[in-house]
């Protein structure tokens, strides 16, 4: 699956005569089918030493420190691959009939009904 851009919609909040700015978020979303896990990296700026950080949830939350390497694990992981071809259409061992389960596509959709 292709990363998509994504917004937490939280605020940090710094104590006062401070300043804190959030230039970059970069979200990782799991969703099994019940409950949702977010892992957040926010490149943060300003001269406040500590801040609250609010963040909208439907639920009471589970909060803790994410580990920094799955952000660096998952760039290497849909860094581009440059391959030369000589043909247009893919044959077999090309993506994406390698077999590596690196299909992303959806399915054509149905048809509508009368």
């Amino acid at each position: 699956m292709a990363p998509a851009y994504a917004c937490g919609c939280g605020a940090m909040v710094p104590g006062p005569a401070t300043r804190i700015a959030v230039s970059d978020e970069q979200s990782v979303l799991r969703w099994d089918g019940r409950q949702e896990q977010i892992v957040m990296r926010l490149t943060v700026g300003g001269d406040a030493g500590r801040a609250a950080w609010i963040m909208p949830v439907p639920h009471r939350a589970a909060v803790r420190l994410g580990d920094p390497a799955l952000f660096a694990q998952l760039a290497g992981a849909v860094a581009p691959v440059h391959r030369t071809r000589y043909h247009f259409w893919p044959r077999e061992g090309d993506w994406p009939f390698s077999g590596a389960g690196t299909a992303d596509g959806a399915g054509l959709p149905a048809a509508a009904g009368p």
